[in-house]
């Protein structure tokens, strides 16, 4: 199947190494969403350098959870289970496609 490449990916070639892919695949995202004030973690496997294994943040580290738009009501049931367990406050947003649009709405979830 052919699918188009994102615009970071298709700009390295095919000269570029696994590694470059990975980063760009992993750290690209549409100019779209670039409002968006996220931070993206990203655990690099073995063999581009970086130890494997759990890594731990404080509570705090996590505000908000978006549930996406073709969640399943058993995933979206596990995450929301996990949300009231937490041990700080997390905000829960669902994420709704708008019609016409490549574009995203979130919505406030209530728990």
């Amino acid at each position: 199947m052919n699918r188009p490449l994102p615009r970071g990916i298709r700009a390295l070639g095919t000269q570029s190494t696994p590694e470059e892919r990975f980063k760009s695949a992993a750290l690209t995202k549409s100019d779209v969403w670039a409002y968006e004030d996220e931070w993206r973690v990203v655990i690099v496997p073995r063999p581009f350098g970086m130890a494997a294994g759990v890594q731990t943040f404080p509570p705090e580290a996590l505000s908000r959870v978006v549930l996406g738009v073709a969640i399943s009501d058993s995933d979206r049931d596990m995450v929301l289970r996990w949300v009231r367990e937490y041990p700080a406050t997390v905000e829960v947003l669902c994420a709704r496609l708008l019609p016409n649009q490549y574009a995203l709405e979130l919505v406030p979830f209530s728990l």
